[in-house]
């Protein structure tokens, strides 16, 4: 069976370190591992490990060539940390492989060729995280043409296909799933078949989902739901992610539109054939994330690549095909320099666009993106630079209006000494009265030139202008409560 190069694990993603909660998090029982291999274990994952790997010499079981340390570490987190469990799970396990492929997952190929080709189970995508998608279509799983046993073979054969030439063991070890219920009823759905092949899928292919969205959800899912639930491990139950969108808007923080076909909200199109698996081309990282390492794992994987070869791979792994490619990618590099030179404060962009480290293959997508980033950070400059000269006309304002106030002040001392020397001769003057005249000159002046205030209404805080009804109250000196229940401050 020939696999297409497309399929295989991206060189890119052989640079992708996962690291710290990426590995595992939590302490002892309550610990969830999300990367097995190429890692130490904890003391406590090593001490329950021994146990379980003495029972297994103890019952003289062997286990298959190539078995591994980190999937009996598996069995594990699948059942809770409790041993018998564990060994019962492992046990079972076996006699399934033995059951299903015996002579390998290779030789199941030939029984499949109509159900690869169904579109109830299918490959498409990878996210940032290199992790490829698994597409399973409920609407379309056909229980009275083909059995339980047919769905499991097929559910084996695409689940170790992905494990043997999609994952990159110690960085790429899950995969994304889609779970289409197609707004179909509980009575159009054959829930308790499909029951049997989720249990199947659980039991043997334990701590590889990464996250499961089940998209069209019908109104009655939430009963079908609790029938799948006592199937599945606390773990998993987690993992999975409801909507009755077709489109789950969660993915699309951590995958491209891209490799998303457009019925569920991407940008690829629709496949009519669904075998061999459909891996669009990059770019697979998020545009605004740079989370790859100088560190290369391409060469330990691929020991016999000519020496002569290693360089080039290593420079330009996916040269670029034409002198059009090479013109838009300097473009797109003079974009992204664009964005970095606009001196604005992080705190008044909500995203912020870096440099994408990989530039392979040329994205329509990501060209968008920076464009709009663009020209969001200009606008952002010119609202920054006018509110700052409305800032600095208010600031003046305030200082006439207080050198104003002072003014009114040195008169009124001016005309209360005159008042008390002109008295006898019929001619004073209330020193109120002419205060009163001032205030209003002043007043009047405000009016034809309002000031800028910051006012915060309803939690916001706004720019708005002095209004008629508070021209003259304290606040717009003091920041004291108004009338209508909002605080004003004067810049």
């Amino acid at each position: 069976m020939e696999i297409s190069e497309t399929v295989k694990v991206p060189r890119e993603a052989y640079r992708f370190w996962p690291s710290g909660e990426q590995i595992y998090y939590g302490k002892d029982k309550k610990m969830q591992r999300l990367i097995f291999d190429g890692v130490e274990f904890t003391p406590f994952e090593e001490q329950n490990l021994r146990q379980l790997e003495a029972e297994i010499q103890k019952a003289g079981i062997i286990l298959p060539e190539g078995w591994k340390r980190s999937n009996t570490l598996r069995f594990f987190y699948g059942t809770d940390w409790k041993p018998k469990s564990a060994f019962k799970a492992l046990t079972d396990h076996l006699e399934w492989r033995k059951e299903i492929m015996p002579n390998g997952y290779i030789s199941l190929y030939p029984q499949l060729s109509d159900l690869l080709n169904s579109g109830c189970l299918y490959i498409h995508g990878r996210d940032h995280f290199f992790r490829p998608i698994l597409i399973m279509n409920l609407t379309k799983f056909n229980f009275k043409q083909y059995s339980h046993h047919d769905y499991v073979v097929l559910i084996c054969f695409l689940l170790e296909f992905m494990v043997q030439n999609m994952l990159l063991p110690g960085q790429i070890e899950a995969w994304v799933c889609f779970s289409d219920l197609g707004r179909k009823g509980l009575s159009d759905l054959p829930t308790s078949a499909l029951k049997k092949v989720i249990k199947d899928l659980q039991d043997n292919f334990r701590c590889r989902l990464g996250v499961n969205y089940v998209i069209n959800v019908p109104s009655g899912i939430n009963f079908l739901w609790k029938c799948i639930k006592p199937f599945m491990d606390k773990v998993t139950v987690k993992k999975i992610k409801l909507t009755s969108d077709n489109a789950p808007k969660e993915l699309f923080t951590h995958c491209n539109r891209n490799q998303v076909e457009q019925k569920y909200g991407g940008t690829a199109p629709n496949l009519t054939n669904y075998w061999p698996p459909m891996i669009p081309p990059g770019p697979y990282q998020s545009p605004s994330a740079n989370y790859l390492d100088n560190r290369d794992s391409y060469f330990e994987h691929h020991p016999n690549v000519p020496q002569n070869i290693k360089s080039e791979v290593i420079e330009d792994p996916k040269p670029y095909d034409s002198e059009e490619e090479k013109v838009i990618r300097k473009k797109k590099n003079s974009k992204r320099k664009k964005v970095k030179e606009i001196e604005i404060p992080a705190d008044n962009l909500e995203h912020k666009v870096q440099e994408d480290p990989i530039l392979d293959v040329i994205s329509q997508e990501k060209q968008k993106i920076v464009d709009e980033e663009v020209n969001n950070c200009e606008e952002e400059k010119i609202e920054v630079v006018e509110v700052k000269e409305k800032r600095k006309k208010s600031k003046r304002k305030k200082q006439e209006s207080v050198e104003d106030v002072k003014m009114i002040d040195d008169i009124a001392i001016d005309l209360e000494i005159k008042d008390k020397e002109t008295a006898d001769n019929g001619e004073f003057i209330s020193v109120q009265k002419k205060k009163e005249k001032l205030n209003a000159i002043i007043i009047e002046d405000i009016q034809n030139e309002p000031i800028l205030t910051e006012r915060l209404i309803n939690g916001d805080m706004v720019i708005v202008e002095n209004e008629g009804s508070h021209i003259g109250c304290s606040m717009f000196r003091t920041g004291g409560k108004c009338s209508q229940d909002s605080f004003c401050l004067v810049f």
